[in-house]
């Protein structure tokens, strides 16, 4: 069982929402490491000490929970996520653990029959050195995917693969230039493989994330709730101000509605930064702006990280 336990714990004489008793508390505080009980009241903590002293909050409606032994820590922070991406990908097929090409092209094709016709096939997050290292291309999977478009990215973020369905609706082909920034992986012939990195990423990306408010109240709890099951309870979103997921906006709406049950503190990039302190961005315990964030280059897994030396795997890329 985890909680997030607030550094104020003063005492209160009002009575509590709920006591958790007869518990091996962590507290993280160097002055009082262990407790056995705490008290809550709305989403704080009153107070945190001995089964006996937590009585003096117990009132009429307190809920009373016998923790039975069990340990507690605070929950979970993790530093480092994208927030509405992972929750993207939890609702989609899930190819992180494919082991074989095979493997990735029928997860796809299960997928697809779980969809209607006019749904992209997005999520993924595989990783190609699962099956040793051959980059996949849009024939693995346009057999199984004829009229459906696939747009699956790779576990870093900087490079996803697309069918032919999803080239023709993005218009991309062997005569589309690359995007500063970006690159349409191409075979011998210039045709695309259906391979884009970094900024061309967006020629597919701009389309299937003009998601609906339903879908991104949708995707943005799906990722709460997978993140609350694994005792993580705030966490440190790299794309809150990123036009593609509105990650700031959705956690906005979600906590004036009461329905946000996760701590979340935003960073902006580089060129969206200055925006933060305009007055329409209010920032509390629940969402807060914090960090800027900014690359220079890409990610080794991709092959796009900068390089002095050629990839000993990808001659003429460094």
């Amino acid at each position: 069982m985890l909680l997030t336990l607030f550094s104020s714990c003063s005492k209160n004489t009002n009575s509590a929402d709920t006591i958790v008793f007869n518990a091996n508390v962590w507290t993280g505080d160097e002055n009082q490491k262990t407790a056995q009980a705490f008290a809550i009241k709305g989403d704080e903590i009153l107070d945190i000490g001995t089964d006996e002293a937590m009585q003096q909050y117990k009132g009429s409606n307190t809920k009373m929970i016998d923790a039975e032994g069990k340990f507690i820590t605070p929950g979970f922070i993790d530093a480092h996520m994208h927030l509405m991406r992972s929750g993207e990908m939890l609702l989609n097929v899930q190819l992180r653990d494919a082991k074989s090409p095979e493997e990735f092209t029928q997860r796809i094709a299960d997928f697809s029959k779980t969809i209607d016709a006019e749904t992209w096939i997005t999520g993924g997050s595989w990783d190609q050195t699962q099956w040793g290292g051959e980059m996949p291309r849009k024939d693995w999977i346009d057999g199984v995917t004829p009229n459906k478009p696939v747009v699956v990215m790779r576990m870093d973020g900087h490079m996803l693969l697309a069918n032919s369905a999803a080239l023709k609706i993005a218009g991309v082909d062997k005569n589309t230039a690359d995007i500063a920034g970006g690159e349409i992986i191409r075979d011998a012939n210039g045709e695309p493989t259906g391979l884009l990195k970094d900024n061309a990423m967006n020629l597919l990306l701009d389309i299937i994330r003009a998601w609906s408010e339903k879908r991104k109240h949708e995707i943005l709890k799906a990722a709460s709730q997978h993140l609350l099951e694994n005792g993580v309870t705030s966490v440190t979103d790299m794309e809150g101000l990123n036009p593609s997921f509105q990650s700031y906006e959705t956690a906005d709406q979600l906590r004036t509605a009461n329905e946000l049950n996760i701590r979340i503190y935003e960073g902006a990039a580089l060129g969206d930064f200055a925006k933060v302190n305009k007055a329409d961005y209010k920032n509390d315990k629940w969402v807060k702006f914090g960090l800027v964030k900014g690359f220079v280059d890409g990610s080794l897994g991709s092959r796009t990280a900068a390089f002095k030396y050629d990839y000993s795997d990808a001659p003429g890329n460094k």
